[in-house]
């Protein structure tokens, strides 16, 4: 049930990333096997910023379940795109 309500939090406009992570946590506390708190544990906390506690996450789904069809997604929630993380071309420079 904390998961459904997580999963609340996250679908607020705006989403309240803190109060879903709480309540995931609280999930993972009855049962750390559970995937989808997991799932949403680890999105949360991308989406928050705190990517050290997504890997760490991300990493305890990929041990339970190497094949869950959510964790490319997950990954790419946690680690943008090389190029997503170039500089626009042209910052810094004057043009004259």
């Amino acid at each position: 049930m904390r998961a459904d309500l997580a999963r609340v939090h996250l679908l607020n406009k705006p989403p309240d990333y803190d109060r879903a992570v709480t309540e995931l946590r609280r999930a993972i506390e009855r049962d750390s096997r559970h995937e989808p708190s997991l799932q949403l544990l680890t999105f949360a906390l991308a989406k928050k910023g705190a990517t050290d506690e997504a890997r760490a996450t991300l990493a305890r789904l990929e041990a339970l379940n190497p094949s869950n069809e959510t964790i490319p997604r997950l990954r790419q929630e946690i680690e943008p795109p090389a190029s997503a993380l170039a500089a626009p071309t042209g910052v810094g420079k004057s043009g004259r």
